[in-house]
């Protein structure tokens, strides 16, 4: 074979792999650029939680989870009664679909437990709210 073309050869296969490690990474950006808002919204509520700020985190709740609570004191016996005091926080999938979104990870509580968590939410009047967490021990 011509010593030209094995290196047109090598030099085209060369241009699509990087051609797709760039769309991949522009893909996998945008996805990360689009779920961002949702991820800032969920650390306000735990960084509420971690520091006591129930008020805060109450108003980060959307009204189903408010109604449910009755108040940012409803709030604080809910974590209190569940030991779930946030020390730090790890989210390794997030999704959105639509006004919806689900944040997947661990989070590690005051006392070292570590539980898997999934926060619920919803886009209400365009902030993102919690909606529901779950979360059991690992």
């Amino acid at each position: 074979m011509n010593k030209k073309l094995i290196i047109i050869i090598v030099a085209a296969v060369g241009f699509v792999c990087v051609a797709c490690i760039g769309l991949v990474a522009l893909i996998g950006g945008g996805v990360f650029f689009l779920t961002q808002p949702l991820a800032d919204a969920s650390d306000d509520y735990l960084e509420a939680l971690k520091t006591g700020d129930y008020a805060t985190a109450y108003d980060l709740s959307a009204p189903n989870v408010q109604e449910e609570l009755g108040s940012a004191e409803g709030l604080q016996r809910f974590v209190v009664e569940n030991n779930f005091i946030p020390e730090s926080w790890n989210f390794n999938d997030r999704s959105v679909e639509n006004d919806t979104g689900t944040l997947t990870g661990t989070v590690t509580l005051a006392d070292g437990t570590v539980v898997n968590t999934e926060i619920n939410m919803a886009k209400i009047d365009g902030d993102w709210l919690v909606t529901g967490i779950h979360f059991n021990e690992r």
